[in-house]
């Protein structure tokens, strides 16, 4: 609905805000009008709020008149540097939980190579332990043939000797 026709307009200087920045209001009282140019129910308010950044040659003669007189260009200057002021806030809150984020993600990193190096840690010390076990068990066993040969060889001797003993 793009098409209307304006019935009334007021424009007003608002009280200006904690930095000394001056806001025109400009309320329109519009009629929507069909494509034929007819009246297409009932009017309403359009309202726009214009700061010293506001461009208003596209405005009525009034309104860019009055934007003139009150948004000079010391005052726009003052804005423009606001807004540039606000944007570098903006900005460095951007980057600092950008850092914030990357630090974490550093610890995190950090984290879990330190959690990797103890496992590799604990799985060679397991290994170690693993290996010390097979070799006491393979010594054991050793021990356990030597004990067997012993046995063996005195059981012998003993058989060599009654049968010299029997001979003689």
């Amino acid at each position: 609905m793009s098409n209307y026709k304006v019935l009334s307009v007021k424009v007003e200087a608002l009280d200006p805000n904690e930095e000394g920045f001056i806001a025109i209001q400009v309320r329109e009282n519009r009629l929507p009008l069909d494509d034929d140019g007819i009246p297409n129910g009932s009017s309403f308010y359009h309202r726009a709020v214009h700061m010293p950044d506001h461009d208003a040659s596209a405005d009525s003669p009034t309104v860019a008149a009055i934007c003139a007189s009150v948004h000079t260009q010391e005052w726009k200057d003052k804005y423009k540097a606001k807004l540039d002021a606000e944007a570098a806030v903006i900005e460095a809150e951007r980057l600092e939980q950008e850092r914030v984020a990357a630090e974490a993600e550093a610890t995190k990193l950090a984290e879990q190579e330190a959690a990797a190096i103890v496992a590799e840690q604990e799985a060679a010390d397991q290994k170690v332990i693993d290996d010390a076990a097979a070799v006491e068990a393979a010594a054991q066993a050793e021990l356990d043939n030597i004990a067997a040969q012993e046995a063996f060889d005195a059981k012998v001797a003993a058989a060599v000797a009654a049968a010299l003993e029997a001979v003689v």
